[in-house]
C-alpha cells in the first residue's frame, strides 16, 4: 500500500484486485459492497489479502470507494 493509506486497484484476470487500508470505514464499506456486488462477482483472496471484483461491478465499487474514501479510479478504461 502507498503511504497515503488509500484503497488501491491492481489489474487481475476478468476484474481487478482491491487493496483496502486498515481503517474503521472498511467495515461499513464492505457491508455496502457485499450488498451491491453479488457473491459470485467478488472474492476475498486470502493469499494476497485483497478483494477480487468482477469487471461487471468495477464502476459501482468505484462509486462506493469515492463515498467512503474520497478516492476512485480503477483505471480499467483509463
Amino acid at each position: 500500500m502507498g503511504s497515503n493509506q488509500r484503497p488501491e486497484w491492481e489489474k487481475a484476470k476478468w476484474g481487478m484486485l482491491l487493496n483496502l487500508p486498515f481503517h474503521e470505514k472498511n467495515r461499513e464499506f464492505l457491508v455496502d459492497m457485499k450488498k451491491i456486488v453479488p457473491e459470485d462477482e467478488r472474492r476475498w483472496d486470502r493469499e494476497k489479502k485483497k478483494w477480487w471484483i468482477s469487471d461487471a461491478y468495477l464502476d459501482e465499487v468505484d462509486q462506493l470507494l469515492f463515498h467512503y474514501f474520497e478516492t476512485q479510479g480503477h483505471g480499467r478504461d483509463q
